[in-house]
């Protein structure tokens, strides 16, 4: 019969669980500080390992980058060592977010890929695609529209497949905006009319009127004014009156009336 290692009481983590979701974090790096120091005595080192990342994604908060990143890559080298592999998938994740968010994009894009060949391996198939999603917004600031196209479209075939409406119609609103820049408007559309489709049956009205209002961007760009203007006066109808794409759209049609 196998013996598994000892874990420690839930308290402490859960408690720092508790803390971190309300924005207290003093409060939950001392509880995590403490489940730390039983994990390490009672030699629980997957539970370590989780809460090395819990602590990390902490510091990352509070934009404490360097200790975000000491206590990830600690997390990671546990992960190694156990053989986690869908651990150190999520690890290499939050450590390119982490560098992505201090403008550090070519390390950014290194562990970003690198936790993409580990989500594969592990089969986690949304953290790949969540992975995706994120290379393809990297390389679209990067000035690669090709190849982060091709990481929106892989990202779109794993959110279809596990029919994650969410992150289906946000990554048609990125293909459409790609497609746009690149003035493929056509095939811009055709993306804007899809992620339109999928937040009409979600109710989702955020979605449905930033689709809306891009919609009604091709085809102003195409110089069909009348339909641009009738699309963005839906988009105002959806789009919560206090959000910056409410007041954006708002004021750019006070300042644009009709002829």
């Amino acid at each position: 019969m196998r013996e598994f290692p000892p874990q420690i009481p839930d308290e402490e983590p859960n408690m720092g669980f508790v803390y971190a979701q309300q924005g207290q974090w003093s409060e939950a790096l001392e509880h995590y500080q403490r489940a730390l120091q039983q994990a390490q005595n009672l030699a629980d080192h997957y539970t370590e390992r989780q809460i090395l990342n819990n602590m990390g994604s902490i510091y990352a908060a509070q934009k404490q980058w360097a200790e975000a990143q000491a206590k990830y890559e600690a997390s990671l080298t546990l992960a190694q060592h156990l053989g986690d592999v869908a651990g150190q998938a999520k690890i290499r994740h939050n450590l390119g977010m982490i560098l992505y968010e201090q403008g550090l994009w070519p390390r950014a894009l290194s562990q970003y890929e690198a936790a993409l060949r580990l989500y594969q391996k592990a089969h986690e198939r949304l953290g790949e695609g969540q992975v995706q999603s994120t290379l393809g917004i990297l390389h679209s600031q990067l000035e690669n529209p090709q190849v982060a196209i091709q990481h929106f479209e892989s990202a779109l075939t794993i959110y279809r497949e596990l029919e994650h409406a969410d992150w289906e119609w946000q990554t048609l609103m990125d293909l459409g905006t790609m497609h746009a820049k690149l003035q493929e408007l056509p095939t811009a559309r055709s993306y804007f009319e899809a992620c339109l489709s999928v937040t009409q049956k979600t109710g989702d009205a955020l979605g449905e009127g930033a689709a809306l209002s891009n919609l009604g961007n091709v085809y102003a760009e195409e110089g069909q004014m009348e339909d641009a203007r009738r699309l963005w006066h839906e988009a105002l109808a959806k789009l919560p009156a206090s959000s910056p794409a409410h007041a954006a759209l708002q004021g750019y049609l006070e300042n644009n009336p009709e002829n």
